[in-house]
């Protein structure tokens, strides 16, 4: 009796049950994405690429792509420190993937959803949560450099051309997409395509939970 009470006890407890299959997926996804990483954030790289080409023409140099790296060259000459008062242009190197992670985080949400529940369209929903991540990934990589730079001039209003409110953006930026969007991205855009396993599923059970404790 004790085991079939609980037993009936887990298949009620819906979001208890998501959240477990949730995070055995994402810890799955997560190595299984540490090796075709590379590929996965090459088109990041490649965005990232045009941002800073048309985004911030006078900041940036010689660009160079290659699988797993994207180094960025700082179109002003800056005092290298410890050098004897040498001046240089420095160049950024930045893995693509180094923010690309919310890929597995979207995934494991969304296997776990189909675990679960086991409706369609899963399929149509891991390819555009992929290209709607591209864009977020972007933010963070493109943030990345841009403060690389800023840093590098040591905040040089005339050198950089740019107002104070500016800098104090790209700060703010930075720190929104090294903090935040790597990790709230995933979840706001599996929220955005499994709206209807959200409604239909966790909210009824989180809400049969809540009235049980009750």
């Amino acid at each position: 009796m004790g085991i079939q009470r609980l037993s009936a006890a887990w298949r009620n407890a819906v979001v208890l049950r998501f959240a477990f299959v949730a995070t055995v997926c994402v810890v799955v996804l997560m190595v299984a994405w540490t090796k075709a990483a590379p590929w996965l954030s090459y088109p990041v790289a490649m965005l990232t690429e045009e941002v800073l080409k048309h985004g911030a023409p006078q900041w940036t140099g010689t660009m160079r792509r290659d699988v797993g790296r994207l180094s960025v060259e700082f179109a002003h000459e800056v005092v290298r420190p410890n050098s004897g008062g040498q001046r240089a242009r420095p160049t950024f190197n930045a893995d693509p993937k180094r923010y690309a992670y919310g890929l597995p985080i979207f995934l494991g949400l969304l296997l776990a959803a189909w675990i679960t529940h086991r409706a369609p369209g899963r399929h149509w929903r891991a390819m555009l949560g992929y290209l709607l991540l591209l864009p977020l990934q972007t933010f963070s990589l493109v943030m990345l450099f841009l403060i690389g730079m800023v840093r590098a001039a040591q905040f040089d209003q005339k050198m950089l051309a740019v107002a104070p409110w500016q800098l104090d953006a790209i700060a703010y930026c930075f720190q929104l997409g090294v903090l935040v969007v790597p990790t709230l991205g995933p979840v706001l855009v599996w929220l955005l395509l499994d709206q209807r396993f959200f409604k239909e599923v966790i909210i009824p059970g989180w809400k049969s939970s809540g009235g049980t404790r009750q």
